[in-house]
């Protein structure tokens, strides 16, 4: 789980249309960890826009790796500045959880939260709609869940890749009012030429592509993306110019007794695309398991 240069934009996004007014209480469904692609200009511009002031490279370093280590609190730095100061974690594993409980099976908290964040979690859910069923149980009236899940690619990363027919069926069965429903094409390619590109006092907009799809997938997306990207790379190659790169990944560790196939093989890695959802929760009532919206007319 991590908050990454572009989940930092859209957050943004969210904050820039009020979504985190007068909220204060955030449970984490895995405690976030800082992005590999970590850029210290995108945090500070995050920062900048959020709380407003100047917000230096020297400071946000020290924010997230203080004397060079990450910082394995530094999700509060972020949900800070969002005005989320009151802070709780669930994870099976995790020793920065407030609850250590498996999200399998069916379990009631003593409480519920303004906003419950899951950048990377449900997909590792075997039992997938009890996570569901968790979130909306815990969530106030008026609450907001926040979610950040494969939708494309990742073969191998958890169970599941989540489709835009989940939430927004997931929605209509609950009367959630969707906020933000976008897919992030090639989301590993914007994250890292995010962080290769913006530099400190760049203002809103930011680079990164979001595609709506709250009311419909939009199939090729993926695909013109990708395309558009090739032809972006092919050009600065041409001009023997430093352009975009595609990432490489590791080779596979076949030391490793667990996972020894889990990353891909050596060279370009493949479109990777990302769901990003928020959803309010408007009413209090029991949870409802959602119908595909396929086959769903007259089901509720």
């Amino acid at each position: 789980m991590g908050i990454g240069n572009v989940t930092l934009h859209w957050l943004e996004v969210l904050h820039r249309q009020g979504v985190f007014a007068d909220k204060h209480s955030i449970l984490e469904l895995g405690p976030s960890d800082t992005n590999a692609n970590f850029s210290v200009d995108v945090y500070s511009n995050f920062f900048s826009a959020v709380k407003g002031g100047y917000w230096s490279r020297e400071i946000v370093k020290e924010m997230f790796f203080p004397d060079g280590q990450a910082n394995p609190w530094s999700m509060l730095w972020v949900y800070g500045a969002l005005g989320l100061d009151d802070y709780k974690a669930v994870d099976l594993h995790s020793g920065r959880a407030n609850y250590r409980i498996d999200l399998n099976f069916p379990y009631r908290l003593d409480r519920k939260f303004n906003i419950i964040a899951e950048f990377g979690t449900i997909e590792h859910i075997f039992n997938i709609g009890n996570a569901m069923n968790f979130i909306h149980e815990h969530l106030d009236v008026g609450g907001i869940s926040l979610h950040q899940v494969p939708t494309i690619g990742s073969y191998g990363h958890g169970f599941f890749n989540i489709h835009g027919t989940f939430f927004r069926d997931l929605a209509r069965a609950n009367d959630y009012e969707v906020l933000s429903l976008v897919t992030i094409p090639d989301f590993q390619t914007q994250d890292t030429l995010a962080a290769k590109y913006e530099t400190l006092g760049d203002i809103f907009p930011r680079s990164t592509v979001m595609v709506d799809i709250s009311r419909a997938d939009m199939d090729d997306m993926d695909a013109r993306f990708a395309r558009t990207l090739m032809e972006r790379i092919q050009e600065a190659s041409d001009l023997g110019v430093d352009g975009p790169q595609l990432i490489a990944n590791p080779t596979p560790d076949s030391t490793d007794p667990i996972r020894p196939y889990w990353r891909h093989p050596p060279g370009p890695q493949p479109v990777e695309s990302f769901i990003f959802a928020a959803l309010r929760k408007v009413k209090d009532s029991p949870f409802v398991y959602p119908v595909q919206g396929l086959y769903a007319d007259g089901c509720y």
